[in-house]
């Protein structure tokens, strides 16, 4: 594993640790300037990576059995349109 994958990983890990940054670094025996050397550049990277659009095959379309439910499921009741582009609609 290189440097970079080995101290993403533990930024990731100190996400969901609850630990201060000291704490964190103290017990990975690593000082705390060099991990925020590596917290910066791992947030740097992430937000510099663009959205992932959901996959089509993680979603199924379900049909209304009734024909009243199927006249009203052709309008939604709201719509939201994510700023990656993405469109939500609830009917």
């Amino acid at each position: 594993m290189e440097k970079e994958e080995q101290m993403f990983a533990l930024v990731e890990e100190f996400i969901g640790s609850g630990m201060s940054r000291a704490e964190f670094a103290k017990q990975h025996h690593v000082k705390v300037e060099k991990f925020d050397y590596w917290r910066k550049r791992y947030s740097s990277k992430k937000q510099a990576q663009p959205p992932v659009p959901p996959s089509s095959s993680q979603f199924i379309e379900i049909m209304a059995g009734s024909p009243k439910l199927k006249e009203q499921a052709q309008h939604p009741r709201i719509e939201l349109e994510l700023p990656t582009g993405i469109t939500i609609r609830i009917f």
